[in-house]
């Protein structure tokens, strides 16, 4: 007997292993999905359980298996699965094409996703106290979640905006320190000197569609996405920025615009001439700009998202074949 962690985060079972098989030709389980044998406590990846290979590999002759692991009889978790980058190639044009492509044939189910993800940014700009914590506590598992949802519909397997909150359930954790450790660090990095964290946001950026792939740990997602940027640093460097070009430029017309109105503002007399009536002025423009560099987020998302996962998809060879 078998119990599964479905693609709603809920538990099933127990169910006999030929109930597994058939789940696993329907395709509501993969590789991936998390199953526990009765008499064990510890949850493993369906891809490492022999008796499942041949049911996998005819649902999913495309995508390769899952090395087993060994189990850690003191986890009360789903084990960690480290994550070594695929030796393909990136084709920068190629994947840009494919995820105009992906994005244009599922454009009502990730833009729904994109808008979820764009009300928690807004709630954590707008919403005093509990908007900046609810979005650095909940970034983490959702874009995750949206990755999933993608990364599905990349190799044509079904997918449905409640699998965007997949991560809410028993992984949310590892999920939400993910999301928390990336704000904070590029964060950090973007106000001691920009450079740094625009390193780390190149860096990592695919830590969130491989924490969703493969359910690995933050740390373990960090710095998998690192070598798998690493190994490709100018193909990388061009799609992410052709990716989030949009908010990249949005972003720089903010700081541009903030930097000229605090100058005028504060130092319109030579020296530096701070009163609270000035400061109200600059948070209303402040708070202005930042609605702009918003709405640019709002229409870059499906897109930047899109091409992350595509160019995932492509670099572990992943991707289903086309169906007619």
């Amino acid at each position: 007997m078998y119990w599964m962690i479905g693609g709603d985060g809920r538990e099933y079972g127990p169910v006999e292993a030929d109930q597994l098989r058939t789940w696993i030709a329907e395709h509501r389980a993969n590789a991936q999905t998390l199953v526990r044998r009765e008499g064990e406590s510890d949850w493993v990846a369906l891809g490492t359980l022999p008796e499942f290979a041949e049911a996998l590999r005819q649902a999913y002759p495309t995508v390769p298996p899952v090395p087993p692991v060994s189990p850690t009889p003191t986890m009360a978790v789903p084990p960690t699965r480290t994550f070594e980058p695929a030796g393909g190639t990136l084709d920068v044009g190629a994947s840009l094409t494919r995820a105009v492509q992906l994005l244009g044939r599922n454009f009502p189910l990730f833009a729904l996703g994109s808008l979820i993800l764009w009300l928690l940014s807004f709630l954590g700009q707008t919403v005093v106290c509990a908007g900046p914590i609810a979005a650095l506590l909940l970034t983490g598992p959702l874009t995750s979640g949206l990755c999933l949802v993608m990364l599905k519909r990349a190799r044509n397997e079904p997918a449905a905006p409640r699998d965007q909150f997949t991560f809410m359930g028993p992984l949310f954790v590892p999920f939400m320190l993910l999301g928390v450790v990336h704000q904070v660090a590029v964060g950090l990095g973007m106000v001691l000197c920009v450079v740094p964290g625009l390193v780390l946001a190149w860096l990592w950026s695919f830590a969130f569609v491989i924490a969703a792939d493969r359910q690995c740990g933050f740390w373990d997602a960090l710095r998998a996405s690192a070598g798998l940027v690493r190994a490709r640093p100018l193909a990388t460097l061009v799609l992410v920025t052709v990716a989030w070009l949009p908010s990249i430029l949005a972003s720089a017309y903010v700081l541009w615009q903030m930097s000229a109105y605090s100058n005028e503002l504060f130092f319109a007399t030579g020296v530096f001439d701070f009163d609270a009536e000035r400061f109200e002025m600059f948070a209303r423009r402040a708070a202005g700009l930042e609605m702009q560099r918003l709405l640019v987020l709002l229409f870059n998302l499906p897109f930047g998202h899109a091409v992350i996962v595509q160019a995932y998809a492509d670099l572990t060879s992943s991707a289903a074949p086309e169906t007619a």
